[in-house]
């Protein structure tokens, strides 16, 4: 029983520890409004890395690319069902709240698929960089509370 409680108060330690650490590394991180800044911001850091080869580098840019291809057409089907949504809410003489609940359940499908094109790509990412991804890119801003992927 004490050996289970000492791994429970690591376990919660090590995530708080985590999370602080996430935290300040996002502060740190500026803003980016668009995805092409994004997309350049990510070849910068892939392209000036020492520690991966060039075809570590070409196969890591292509997933990011096509991850951000993905996730920009799930937004663009978000922004229209938010669309729909603000539409109806204004049309407050026809509001139908099983109208509401239909294009909620929608938005909550889109997400779920854009977290799992995330989670996916880390697998990728994994694949790609080899068993050295934690020591090459510590603080890669998706892979924190989801060990089981690495």
């Amino acid at each position: 029983m004490k050996i289970l409680t000492l791994f429970c108060i690591f376990t919660l330690v090590a995530c708080s520890s985590a999370k602080k650490e996430v935290a300040k590394e996002k502060a740190n991180v500026p803003s980016m409004e668009s995805r092409d800044e994004m997309i350049n911001k990510t070849r910068d850091l892939i392209e000036s890395s020492d520690k991966l080869t060039q075809k570590q580098k070409k196969d890591f840019m292509q997933l990011h690319t096509s991850v951000m291809i993905e996730v920009g057409k799930i937004n663009q089907e978000t922004r229209k069902l938010k669309m729909v949504l603000f539409k109806h809410l204004l049309e407050q003489d026809s509001y139908k709240p099983a109208k509401v609940k239909v294009i909620k359940n929608q938005l909550k499908k889109l997400n779920d698929k854009k977290f799992q094109i995330m989670i996916d790509s880390l697998k990728q990412a994994k694949e790609i960089l080899g068993v050295n991804f934690k020591e090459l890119y510590p603080s890669y801003p998706f892979y924190h509370g989801h060990a089981d992927v690495l």
